[in-house]
């Protein structure tokens, strides 16, 4: 910049330097004018010389300034990673409060649990389908913790306790679970209403809904009615909520109603943790299934 601004006045800078010469030349050789060559030089080279030294500090003063920046800058970058890292531990407070209070939670739901008379066991979803949400699941707790294949499954969302569905396969420290909106899903079921009974039906990827059947075409049906396990089989115990009537068509023949539709209680989406009911199919009632020879 210095540099530049010297180059385009350059004449001007020795148009000055000429006078200055020429000037104390004729003074020095004057004997009538007794003037100190120094001081008068002094006096010409004095505006220039001020000149000069203006440039030079603020030439300075600009690259002190460009350091300055610099620095500011990197200041502005060590703030910067300063922030993310306390963002990111801001991030894991937040989990860990909520983890915290997930926890709490699942005490309160435990103590509610244990009026269904069996002893329940807490776990969280480890890995599952992330396209299709009502496929199976795995959870963190198997064998060891004393999980057996058919133990019904159930989860809480709010104060709302729903049916997730069942246990089908066990290693030593997790565990399968085949969801109630699983294709090959059936639960005995009932109409808390009306206290009509039918069969809770999976369909997999093809909606967020079940299908209730064989319940019988002169029942009272009414959206928003709420279906439950009946209790009626070897797995669920009785009463867990299921989900909510939300359509239906009536045939004028047959037995039964057709494409009963519920919506689950469970948004499976959301689910994060369940708990297994440490409940064993009644053998004496598998027997009764089993034909006579």
């Amino acid at each position: 910049m210095l540099s530049n601004i010297l180059y385009q006045n350059r004449k001007y800078f020795l148009l000055g330097f000429y006078i200055i010469i020429s000037l104390t030349f004729i003074i020095s050789k004057s004997p009538l004018i007794n003037i100190n060559i120094k001081e008068t030089a002094s006096i010409f080279i004095s505006p220039f010389q001020n000149i000069i030294n203006n440039f030079y500090y603020g030439y300075k003063n600009f690259w002190n300034s460009i350091e300055e920046v610099k620095s500011i800058k990197q200041e502005l970058l060590q703030t910067r990673e300063e922030l993310e890292r306390l963002k990111g531990i801001t991030t894991e407070l937040d989990e860990i409060k909520k983890e915290n209070e997930r926890l709490k939670i699942a005490l309160e739901n435990k103590s509610d649990l244990e009026k269904l008379k069996f002893n329940s066991v807490y776990a969280e979803i480890v890995a599952r389908d992330p396209s299709n949400y009502y496929s199976s699941f795995i959870i963190n707790k198997g064998k060891k913790d004393g999980i057996r294949i058919n133990m019904p499954v159930v989860a809480y969302q709010g104060k709302i306790k729903g049916l997730v569905g069942k246990i089908i396969e066990t290693s030593l420290n997790y565990s399968k679970v085949l969801p109630i909106t699983g294709v090959g899903s059936f639960v005995p079921a009932m109409i808390m209403e009306s206290r009509y009974v039918g069969i809770i039906k999976g369909i997999g990827k093809e909606g967020d809904y079940l299908l209730l059947e064989y319940i019988n075409r002169e029942a009272p049906l009414n959206f928003g009615d709420t279906v439950i396990t009946s209790g009626q089989g070897i797995i669920f115990p009785r009463g867990i909520y299921i989900g909510k009537i939300v359509g239906f068509r009536k045939i004028k023949y047959g037995q039964f109603y057709t494409e009963i539709r519920v919506k689950p209680i469970i948004d499976f989406s959301k689910l994060e943790d369940v708990y297994v009911l440490l409940k064993h199919p009644d053998e004496e009632i598998i027997l009764f299934y089993k034909p006579e020879k």
